[in-house]
């Protein structure tokens, strides 16, 4: 992992888009998953990415 992200941190994916919140990390098959919470207005959003695409926030380094 390019970085140590724990539970709890605020990220960003390197290209930009809205501060997420880490909610798991998921080591498996060599890869690691990182599941993701954000609010777009009143709507909770949640993806998953891979760790290299993601960055701490600003506010989180």
């Amino acid at each position: 992992m390019s970085e140590a992200f724990t539970v709890g941190d605020k990220v960003q994916l390197k290209s930009g888009g809205p501060v997420m919140i880490i909610e798991n990390i998921d080591a498996t098959l060599g890869k690691v998953s990182v599941e993701c919470i954000w609010f777009d207005g009143n709507s909770e959003k949640r993806s998953s990415y891979f760790d290299y695409t993601l960055e701490k926030a600003a506010s989180d380094k």
